[in-house]
This record gives structure tokens, C-alpha cells and sequence, in this order.
């Protein structure tokens, strides 16, 4: 199906079906056809010199953690706070630090993967922000962070690429990971009513 659909999205605008969508009988196939006409004829207009591209951000979380504990202002105030208290007391509130870190962290990678995003919103028709995959459903280590999906006109793709690029330089050092697909018909914004 995504075969089929790859080899007419290079040579027309298509409108993807959802996999496994079957009709009866060409007579059904002809009457949906006939009664969404106007709609399909206004996506495919729509539609016609864009392209899909999806953005996974991906996270490590260990290295992230540490450097969320090293650099974050709350956590070191808390650190010091430590310093001065007994050990009976220092081992119940390191858990609670323990937590406040992973609650920083979540903050974290939603701060900055929100900044990538708005970072390349500007090149996009149209975009969308999609659920997150465990790792059961990605087969990686390191833990998605962001879904996104972009449409954007053909002639803005290679600007686009150059950002995403650029990006990916910028924030792996940082422990984040950004992986790219594309160009895809458009799967995210093709929704018929």
C-alpha cells in the first residue's frame, strides 16, 4: 500500500487512503467519488506542491538527567539545602530531590524540543504535533520525546532540511537526537470529512 502510494505521490498530488480502505464494487467506489467531488477537487488544489515530512525527537535520558541536575537553578538550591541537614533527613529529602529532577527533566525536554519545533513551524504550510511512541513501538533505547509533521511547499523543503540539520548539530551534544523522514505524500493533512 505505502509502495503504491509512494509511486503516484512522484508523479501526482494524491490524496492517501487509509490502508486497507476497500470498496465493494466500482459502483461504490464512483457514488463516494461523486458525493465528496468538490471536497477532493479542493484538497488535490490544495495539496499540489507540498509535501509531508515527520520529525522524531528522540532523548537520552541519562545524559539529560545529568545535565538537568548540573545546570538547573531549583535543583542546586535544593543541593545546598542538603548540605546543612542530618543524614536521617538528607536521605529522605535526596529522594524528593530525586523526583523534583525528574519532574525538571520532563520540563526540560518539553522546553526544548518545543523550541525545535517552533524553530521550523516557520517553513511549514501547515503542521501537527502527534502522540509519542514508547520504545516497545520504536525498537530504540533512548525515549521519544516529540512527534511532528510538517507540510510544506516543494521549493521550501531544502531550506527546511538545511534548519533540521543545522539543529541536529546544535542539540546532540545536549543528549537529543533528531530524526527525519520524508518527503511523504501527505498522510497528516489529507482528512476528508
Amino acid at each position: 500500500h505505502h509502495e503504491a502510494v509512494m509511486r503516484l505521490h512522484e508523479s501526482y498530488t494524491v490524496i492517501p487512503m487509509k490502508f486497507a480502505t476497500i470498496y465493494t464494487s466500482k459502483t461504490n467506489l464512483e457514488e463516494t467519488l461523486t458525493n465528496h467531488y468538490q471536497e477532493m477537487d479542493g484538497l488535490l488544489s490544495w495539496l499540489k506542491g507540498k509535501e509531508e515530512w515527520n520529525l522524531k525527537i528522540y532523548c537520552d535520558n541519562d545524559s539529560l538527567r545529568k545535565r538537568t541536575a548540573a545546570h538547573n537553578l531549583t535543583i542546586e538550591e535544593k543541593k545546598k539545602e542538603l548540605e546543612h541537614m542530618s543524614p536521617g533527613r538528607q536521605y529522605l529529602e535526596k529522594r524528593k530531590l530525586d523526583r523534583l529532577i525528574d519532574q525538571e527533566l520532563e520540563k526540560d525536554k518539553e522546553q526544548q524540543s518545543s523550541s525545535i519545533h517552533d524553530q521550523l513551524v516557520t517553513y511549514s504550510v501547515k503542521t501537527d504535533i502527534k502522540k509519542n511512541w514508547n520504545k516497545d513501538v520504536t525498537g530504540r533505547t533512548d525515549e521519544m520525546c516529540w512527534n511532528s509533521v510538517y507540510l510544506l511547499e516543494n521549493q521550501e523543503a531544502e531550506e527546511f532540511l538545511g534548519k533540521v540539520k543545522q539543529l541536529q548539530e546544535e542539540w546532540k551534544e545536549a543528549g537529543f537526537t533528531l530524526e527525519l523522514t520524508g518527503p511523504w505524500p501527505a498522510y497528516h493533512f489529507s482528512k476528508l470529512k
